[in-house]
């Protein structure tokens, strides 16, 4: 019998597509300022967020549970474990993972159909020499994945199979549904097997460790028959039925895969192991992703999390290390510790409590801030070969954190120097509502979600809102008091001189003459524009800009150049460009150049309106911005003191 079963199409079933790594193709992870410079890879960064946030949830789950009843919980580790399998190991491992069959699959498939890349591991399985990698990621300490195999009811279901549901426990990381994405991303060929040791449920008594393996294809077709790309490694009770395979069974099977045993009856032993083969990830990005992501647990000493290499080094992440992230650190220390003496370089401040209208009163949370004026504060940007660019755009950035320890977003506070950085922590009155305010990957608090979208309460994303404004608040309160005072000594003023000199003016016969006017408007201009919701809560300004030229140019056409831009307001002045793409550019008309200093478009312009279209990158709501267009004669001389400027109004 095959040890995979594939889930066939079937139009009387709802169905999707079992490529779910797509979840997260799209959506990037943030990178703001200088955490570009030395940032670990995609893949690594979903794997330590995704894979530690579901374990550790557990882990606070069974903590929760022990102490209702009087016992002392384990403490919650974490190991990732690398290793590679030769010679006999490397073939029981593929006997059990059913690893040959998947190779013949994807043989017979377009790769790219299976969302594949063009080489892995079941191209040359049984090639002499060549080892077999893989990597566990073995948990202590946790609830595990139990509940009965029906409906909804069990974790492992909801974990590996299932996509979107919602069903942790308040303050807990997020909804069971994409945690799996940080997990498939990180097996090259998207197989993922989790074995489990849980508490006896009432509804199924006898029943405490389950192993079930997932491969997650794209929909392809062999023989004509259409798949979803879905397939189980499990029991097979039927001949499109299989279940995960239970107590013995299940542990028989993970020894065969190289897992440990593990026995419900030591609360150590709860929780889960996932084995991913082929991994993506190499241990030293998935250190340095565990570090920017989870340094609040690790100083806290919430978690344990080592790693371990396939040549038997051992990795233990050490945020404090890092002279970044050491930044963050401290600010976190100002927030959550007294401080007997304040730095001026160090700030403090507890958020105002806030309370919507006939709504509950929330306490918000600290926010802890430093600054370094001899350095980073007022860095421009860093040279060297860290980013593509050979440089870091430094912004002022505040690590948003809450229950979990997690980082949720390194969130860009101001754009200008003086830079600071720190960390805000929330109040466990709005954990769970900020919490509710997340993307499915947990990365932003958002006040544009919808009041009455399912699982938001009314009060989530104002909380969010006037917790990120508060923010932005302090800091640009902190930078005030950093900014240098003005140099009070050129004040001085000698009134009996001003007198003297106010006289001569005064009396003075000649009149100053008066400025020369302002040469005519060749080009008119017109602006239309409004802002509109973007994927993931975000905004973007979509306008349109209209030319003609007016009746001061005496020919019937007159070739221009065009300036199109959308900065962001900073602290009352205008920043840095939102860039913009051009969705219509009439026949005729060529952009020339796009970068920082905005859009630059030529063409022939007439006396009958030309119009162009352009809409920005999507950026935080809390932003505001404003269009700014200029027009003017290619030609210098009459491009002298002849063009046209015009401003839309700034729009939040």
């Amino acid at each position: 019998m095959a040890a995979w079963l594939w889930e066939e199409v079937d139009v009387n079933r709802s169905g999707s597509s079992g490529d779910l790594s797509k979840l997260f193709k799209n959506e990037g992870v943030k990178r703001p300022g200088v955490l570009k410079r030395n940032a670990p890879p995609t893949d690594a960064t979903l794997l330590a967020r995704e894979a530690i946030q579901n374990s550790w949830d557990a882990g606070i789950a069974l903590a929760r549970e022990l102490r209702s009843e009087g016992r002392e919980p384990p403490r919650f580790t974490l190991r990732f474990v690398y290793k590679d399998f030769t010679g006999d190991e490397k073939n029981r491992l593929i006997r059990a993972c059913g690893l040959r069959e998947l190779a013949e699959r994807a043989s017979r498939c377009d790769r790219r159909e299976l969302g594949l890349a063009d080489q892995d591991c079941l191209d040359d399985l049984d090639e002499p020499g060549r080892p077999l990698s893989a990597l566990y990621v073995e948990e202590s300490g946790t609830t595990g994945m139990g509940g009965p195999w029906k409906g909804a009811a069990s974790k492992l279901y909801l974990a590996l199979v299932s996509i979107g549901f919602t069903a942790k426990a308040k303050g807990a990381g997020g909804s069971y549904g994409y945690g799996k994405a940080g997990l498939i991303r990180a097996s090259a060929i998207r197989t993922v097997v989790a074995h489990t040791c849980f508490r006896e449920h009432p509804d199924e008594p006898g029943v405490t460790r389950r192993l079930l393996g997932m491969t997650y294809w794209g929909q392809h077709s062999v023989d004509g028959t259409p798949y979803t790309g879905f397939a189980r490694l499990g029991r097979q009770v039927d001949d499109d039925v299989a279940v995960p395979f239970d107590d013995d069974d299940a542990d028989d099977r993970a020894i065969q895969m190289s897992m440990r045993k593990r026995s419900p009856e030591s609360p150590e032993d709860l929780g889960s192991s996932f084995l991913l083969i082929d991994p993506t990830v190499d241990p030293e990005a998935l250190c340095r992703a565990v570090e920017i992501n989870w340094w609040p647990a690790i100083i806290t000493d919430k978690i344990d999390i080592e790693i371990e290499t396939s040549r038997g080094d051992v990795l233990h992440p050490r945020p404090k290390r890092d002279d970044v992230l050491m930044t963050f650190i401290r600010g976190y220390e100002i927030a959550t510790q007294p401080q007997d003496n304040k730095p001026e370089n160090e700030f403090k401040r507890e958020l105002q409590p806030y309370q919507p209208r006939g709504g509950d009163r929330y306490r918000l949370g600290t926010i802890g801030l430093v600054a370094d004026l001899a350095g980073w504060s007022y860095d421009n940007a860093t040279s060297g070969d860290d980013t593509e660019d050979g440089g870091v755009d430094h912004q002022s950035l505040v690590a948003l954190v809450r229950g979990p320890h997690m980082v949720v977003e390194y969130y860009p506070a101001a754009r200008t120097p003086p830079h600071v950085r720190g960390t805000f922590l929330a109040h466990e009155d709005v954990d769970d509502l900020l919490r509710q305010t997340e993307p499915r990957a947990h990365d932003a608090w958002l006040p544009s979600r919808e009041e009455g979208e399912e699982g938001i309460h009314p009060d989530a994303p104002k909380v969010a809102k006037q917790v990120l404004r508060r923010i932005r608040h302090h800091v640009q309160e902190f930078r005030q008091q950093l900014k240098p005072q003005p140099d009070r000594e050129h004040d001085v003023r000698l009134p009996l001189l001003d007198d003297l000199l106010r006289g001569i003016l005064e009396n003075r016969g000649d009149r100053a003459a008066p400025p020369p006017p302002a040469d005519p408007r060749l080009i008119s201009i017109g602006i239309d524009q409004k802002p509109e919701i973007a994927p993931g809560g975000r905004v973007r300004m979509r306008a349109r800009a209209h030319f003609a030229l007016t009746q001061q140019v005496d020919r019937d056409d007159l070739e221009c150049r065009i300036g199109i831009r959308y900065a962001f307001d900073e602290d009352g002045a205008l920043g840095d460009n939102c860039p913009l793409s051009v969705v219509r550019c009439p026949d005729g008309f060529r952009v020339v150049s796009q970068g920082d200093t905005g859009t630059v478009i030529e063409g022939r312009l007439t006396r009958e309106a030309t119009a162009f279209e352009v809409v920005s990158e999507p950026y935080d709501p809390d932003w505001t911005g404003q269009l700014i267009v200029k027009a003017n004669p290619v030609d210098p001389a009459m491009a002298s003191n002849t063009g046209t400027d015009r401003s839309g109004d700034p729009h939040e």
